[in-house]
């Protein structure tokens, strides 16, 4: 397990955890609130948005929604 675990806190932007995401190459951040995770934000929350808001091309959207 790694002592140094990188977080975010509920009121950071989607861009900042983002930046976060690919700066420190992890998957996945912990969301916390108060010392206590409250939620957990990964790549696919994020590849989720993308289709969702239509960024993406429609047989880029179908290789999103099918990875596993």
């Amino acid at each position: 397990m790694v002592s140094d675990v990188v977080t975010v806190s509920p009121d950071e932007s989607l861009a900042e955890a983002v930046r976060i995401m690919l700066e420190k190459k992890v998957g996945s951040l912990p969301v916390l609130e108060g010392g206590r995770v409250v939620g957990i934000l990964t790549e696919t929350d994020m590849l989720q948005l993308i289709v969702q808001s239509q960024v993406c091309a429609p047989e880029c959207s179908e290789i999103i929604v099918a990875y596993p």
